[in-house]
């Protein structure tokens, strides 16, 4: 055996000889396995054996989001491990049926909610048997903002969603420091988008305020490519202190003739006193080619 590191010998010094985890020794586990958000810790104390066993269930699929698999057609039931429906809440579905036409979603028997898409009512196939979609409350019914594991189609070949962000983020920061929510590389010149000069998108962002007396704003912005950097669009302010779906246009970007880059998705408060602060409970661009 060769000469042990100072770390290791750290390591070793710091663990009562024969301890075991899970029913591995201490000293020769060198792989850290980190506990996904939202999983429960039991930890339960052998004297006997020396060991301490701990078990690790994790929630939605080790990602802090409720999963679940949903059955039926159209009208779905799913168990998601849901209390009630919170506004902004994001959950994994696993449709295990395609849809025939507009469709609810009943979770753990809280009542059903319409699933849309960009606040429209579904038509024919846009759940496919076996998709896994994200979808988020906004409060009245389940908005799809993507598809498990990135781009991709949420619907038929006429309508894909580009996902920005999900879960809720609040910043305090001003229009002078803008909060980036999250980031997508996208290219609308590649064929398998279908975009053509006619293609049409639209900007949806789920914001509220703390303060109804100070607005919240957000843009969509290109920080790469030819041209950059650029603002695409800007959304109308709210000062909703409720969760309020925004939208504005921003075709010019996902045109065929649009420019390939990272697309940047930001949020701000209009006015920073320190307190107040804005929410966003989701993002995503909706294109029809």
């Amino acid at each position: 055996m060769g000469t042990q590191s100072t770390w290791e010998k750290a390591r070793t010094q710091q663990v009562r000889p024969g301890v075991s985890v899970s029913g591995g020794p201490v000293i020769q586990r060198d792989t850290v396995n980190f506990i996904p958000v939202g999983a429960t810790i039991t930890a339960a104390d052998n004297p006997t054996t020396r060991r301490v066993d701990v078990t690790v269930t994790a929630t939605g699929g080790g990602s802090g989001t409720p999963f679940g698999v949903a059955a039926g057609t159209n009208t779905y039931t799913a168990t998601l491990g849901l209390t009630s429906y919170t506004t902004g809440q994001s959950v994994i579905v696993q449709f295990t049926n395609a849809n025939t036409g507009a469709s609810t979603l009943n979770s753990d028997s809280l009542g059903a909610k319409a699933i849309q898409i960009a606040g429209a009512a579904l038509t024919t196939g846009q759940i496919t048997a076996g998709a896994s979609l994200e979808l988020v409350y906004d409060g009245t019914q389940f908005q799809i903002v993507g598809e498990l594991g990135g781009v991709g189609p949420a619907g038929p070949a006429n309508r894909f969603i580009v996902p920005l962000s999900d879960g809720n983020q609040s910043t305090k920061f001003d229009a002078t420091t803008k909060r980036v929510l999250g980031q997508r590389y996208f290219d609308p010149t590649l064929a398998q988008w279908g975009t053509s000069g006619t293609s049409t998108a639209t900007l949806y962002m789920i914001l509220q305020t703390t303060n109804g007396a100070i607005a919240v704003g957000g843009d969509l912005y290109r920080e790469t490519g030819a041209g950059s950097p650029v603002t695409v669009a800007t959304l109308p302010t709210t000062t909703s202190v409720t969760a309020a779906k925004v939208s504005v246009d921003v075709s010019a970007a996902f045109k065929s003739t649009g420019t390939p880059g990272i697309f940047d998705c930001r949020f701000w408060i209009t006015t920073y006193n320190g307190d107040d602060q804005a929410t966003c409970s989701g993002a995503w661009v909706e294109v029809q080619p």
